[in-house]
């Protein structure tokens, strides 16, 4: 007995908290799965609230959902590592779809940006690795200090992100991203 999670079928997709002990699904509908553990990793490790089945009022709940909605939680900065989307690499610019979970188009992080292709002209939709960077930190609460060396304000970041989520970066990340050198 105690909280599940339940995946949602059909065309809207989606999940919902569960209890089951009393057999009643409450609280918002989360986009995934995924997104749904980590309100419940984030209740626990950032409000103390080991079971999110005891907050007992609506309003409280909707709350706490608005405002782990605003953040970027410690798991989806660790799937964010694990998949290669953060790097010190601050000339690159991924896809928006990349960071979909994160609402990075909303915020105004990306670009629409020309390109062409069997000579026909298009644009998609793109987000520059140090302004993702940039924007991390702040929904992270991440400080670090701004340069006019764009190479040592992403590794600043990329240093501060890997300390707030926990992530234990591998010896040739490290080095790969110019944080360490293998003198």
């Amino acid at each position: 007995m105690g909280l599940r999670i339940l995946e949602i079928s059909g065309k809207t997709g989606g999940a919902v908290l569960h209890c089951s002990t009393s057999e009643w699904v409450f609280g918002p509908r989360f986009s995934t799965i995924e997104q749904a553990e980590d309100f419940i990793a984030w209740m626990k490790e950032e409000r103390g609230v080991d079971d999110v089945r005891r907050i007992t009022t609506d309003t409280e709940l909707e709350k706490r959902y608005s405002e782990f909605q605003g953040l970027v939680t410690r798991n989806q900065v660790r799937r964010l590592f694990t998949e290669g989307r953060i790097h010190t690499d601050y000339t690159k610019s991924h896809p928006s779809y990349h960071f979909d979970e994160l609402d990075v188009v909303a915020d105004g992080v990306a670009k629409e940006v020309p390109y062409t292709t069997n000579g026909r002209s298009y644009t998609q939709t793109q987000v520059d690795q140090l302004d993702f960077l940039v924007w991390l930190a702040d929904k992270t609460g991440v400080k670090y200090e701004k340069s006019d060396d764009p190479k040592l304000m992403a590794v600043a970041i990329v240093v501060g992100v890997i300390e707030f989520s926990g992530y234990l970066a591998e010896d040739w990340e490290l080095e790969e991203w110019g944080i360490v050198s293998n003198i």
